[in-house]
């Protein structure tokens, strides 16, 4: 499902400056740190390198500090959501 959600709308090339926002939809309040670090593997499957093919690199240059958010979701219903905007 991710990557069908990818090939709908990849950049023509990939981004060299985009900002990033990472939403977790969950039951559950998860701490801050647990919140940004459940988004590197998906972030760095955005890089070139991690296959996406949207962003160039994951590094503060390109990305500089993703914003990570939370929201309420149902039990069983949880989600994870990427804006990213070039």
């Amino acid at each position: 499902m991710v990557h069908f959600a990818l090939a709908a709308g990849l950049p023509p090339e990939p981004l060299w400056k985009a900002t990033v926002v990472c939403t977790r939809h969950s039951s559950r309040v998860p701490d801050y740190e647990n919140l940004a670090h459940s988004f590197k593997p998906l972030i760095d499957g955005l890089t070139v390198n991690g296959g996406g093919g949207v962003l160039v690199d994951d590094n503060q240059a390109v990305i500089g500090q993703p914003e990570y958010r939370w929201e309420k979701a149902a039990p069983k219903q949880g989600r994870v959501t990427i804006e990213v905007v070039g």
